[in-house]
């Protein structure tokens, strides 16, 4: 589903849908914590994990929060690098598929090697994967950047406190 809107920031947006994805608890105030980590583009920057952190969730915690706010829409958002940004458009679309996994994992090779190159990397044929291409042609890279951009640095509070023993 396309949303375009230029109406309203980015951070609004997500923070709207974190309110309707979380009732009250932590993992809501985790969320809304991560909302300061989102970059314009809509990715997570590299402090996310840390952030969630100081909250007490890591590892297998993290990721099921982090898949959780991944469903927010744009496909895309929260994403924490391009080739899982592509990937979670590529789900949304139900184009996702070992084919599109392998292409997506050797992706830097087409700069290297060109199109020949990486068909043969992935055992495709050029027309395959030409065909697989035009798909990621039609992704957003950058599904942040659909919304407004945010009035002033709201986001980042001027004190953390954190209990210690």
């Amino acid at each position: 589903m396309a949303i375009d809107r230029p109406d309203i920031s980015l951070h609004a947006h997500i923070m709207a849908e974190i309110g309707l994805l979380f009732p009250l608890g932590l993992a809501r105030s985790v969320a809304m914590a991560l909302v300061a980590h989102i970059t314009p583009a809509g990715w997570l920057d590299d402090e996310a994990k840390h952030t969630a952190a100081r909250y007490g969730i890591k590892g297998d915690a993290y990721q099921a929060l982090l898949e959780q706010l991944q469903r927010i829409e744009p496909a895309g958002l929260f994403a924490q690098n391009l080739t899982e940004c592509l990937a979670l458009q590529l789900k949304d679309r139900g184009a996702y598929d070992d084919n599109m996994q392998q292409l997506l994992s050797f992706l830097p090779v087409l700069l290297d090697e060109g199109i020949d190159g990486l068909a043969h990397k992935i055992g495709l044929n050029p027309d395959q994967l030409e065909q697989l291409l035009k798909q990621i042609r039609q992704l957003d890279p950058k599904p942040g950047a659909r919304f407004s951009i945010d009035d002033g640095d709201i986001f980042h509070p001027d004190l953390i406190i954190t209990k210690t023993n």
